[in-house]
């Protein structure tokens, strides 16, 4: 069984070639004793999920935390200075470039690029998430709004821990992180 949360098929193939890499991976979950399970979106939403996680890996309790539409999360009045977030994991600072104290902040593990519009509605002024594109950066900076970018996958591998951890609770088989 491999379980993933990024699903093999994000969009709808037009082709699919068994000589290419996609079609390989295909093909040896058509032709073998193998099982997929792709966890993406519950897997985001669900407490103790992938945005969760990220919050807690912040020193943060979801818990406490309001939503941004289905898939992020702000708090107000965090305890950590903006200086304090940067330098809790490796991240790009993107949006608008100041040091002034953290009011509201947001968290949104993988793309935060849907969520761009509801941060600034919110008065979020600081946000992290994975990734965001050139013109979120460009329209962060304009209404004064901080991003941390992690990294798209940076932002969601710390779920992979709390799924091992919570399978290996169970049932009794060798899990691996890959």
């Amino acid at each position: 069984l491999v379980i993933t949360h990024h699903p093999l098929f994000f969009k709808p193939i037009k082709k699919l070639r068994y000589d290419q890499d996609l079609g390989r991976i295909v093909q040896t979950f058509m032709t073998g004793n193998h099982q997929l399970f792709s966890a993406h979106t519950n897997l985001d939403r669900a407490e103790g999920g992938v945005n969760d996680t990220l919050m807690k890996h912040f020193s943060f309790e979801p818990k406490t935390a309001k939503p941004i539409t289905e898939f992020g999360a702000y708090l107000d009045q965090p305890s950590r200075s903006y200086q304090e977030l940067l330098a809790h994991m490796p991240a790009t600072q993107q949006g608008a470039v100041n040091d002034d104290p953290v009011k509201r902040l947001g968290f949104c593990a993988g793309s935060g690029h849907g969520l761009i519009s509801e941060v600034i509605n919110l008065n979020i002024d600081t946000f992290i998430t994975g990734e965001i594109t050139y013109h979120d950066h460009v329209t962060c900076r304009l209404n004064n709004v901080r991003v941390l970018t992690l990294g798209h996958k940076e932002s969601e591998d710390l779920v992979c821990s709390v799924v091992k951890e919570k399978l290996n609770h169970q049932v009794d088989i060798g899990i691996s992180i890959v």
